[in-house]
Parts: structure tokens; C-alpha cells; sequence
């Protein structure tokens, strides 16, 4: 398959169930793999889309770049104040998170000094 039969056969088509979808205010997404690492992609979002439809969609935008991915999910999720805290990854992109996690180590690292000064010989 080649661009300009993606681009004249299955684009407008496409574009078709987008606007219906649009048109009812239901959020559409369609990527189209047309030859190996090339895509095309079209997408309508409602208002409020769902949190799974905005990370499918940064996923088309960014593939195969998994870190834009990853911080593009990561703003998004801040700026609509959607928590991520339950996510690992998430949770070590974020600056608090990293700041904890220093506090937490040289807590650590003073448990065992006090361990090693303290202990029974």
C-alpha cells in the first residue's frame, strides 16, 4: 500500500466517520499503518474525552518515541489535575516525588549509619 492510495481511497473515508462521529460528539480515532513505520491518523476529540481515548491518541502522535509518549501523558494528566500517583512511572517524573525519594534515601542511608554506630559488638 502506498501514501497516495491511503491518502485518496481510506482517507476520505475515514474523514466520513470522523465527521459522523463528530457530528454526535463522539470522540474518533483511526491509524492507518499504510507501509512499514508510516502512518496516517485521524482524529476527533469531544470535549471531555475519555483519559484511555487522550493516551491512545498521544500514542499515535508520538510513536515510536516512547519518552514523548510518556511526558505528553504526564502533562496532560497535570494539567486536567488527574492523578496519577498510582502509576510508578509517574510517580518518578515527578519533581515531589523525586524530592520524597531523596528524603526517603538519606533516611535510609541514617538508619544504617545509626544501625552501624549503634549495633551490639
Amino acid at each position: 500500500m502506498s501514501e497516495q492510495w491511503y491518502d485518496t481511497q481510506i482517507a476520505p473515508e475515514l474523514m466520513k466517520l470522523a465527521k459522523r462521529c463528530k457530528d454526535r460528539g463522539v470522540s474518533f480515532l483511526a491509524v492507518v499503518e499504510y507501509a512499514e513505520g508510516e502512518r496516517g491518523t485521524i482524529a476527533f476529540m469531544n470535549k471531555d474525552p475519555s483519559l484511555e481515548m487522550v493516551m491512545i491518541r498521544h500514542c499515535a502522535q508520538t510513536a515510536p518515541n516512547i519518552d514523548a509518549y510518556v511526558i505528553n501523558v504526564g502533562r496532560y494528566a497535570k494539567e486536567c489535575g488527574i492523578d496519577t500517583g498510582a502509576s510508578i512511572v509517574m510517580r518518578r517524573m515527578t519533581p515531589n516525588s523525586q524530592a520524597q525519594r531523596s528524603r526517603e534515601a538519606a533516611s535510609a542511608v541514617a538508619d544504617c549509619s545509626e544501625g552501624a554506630n549503634g549495633g551490639s559488638a
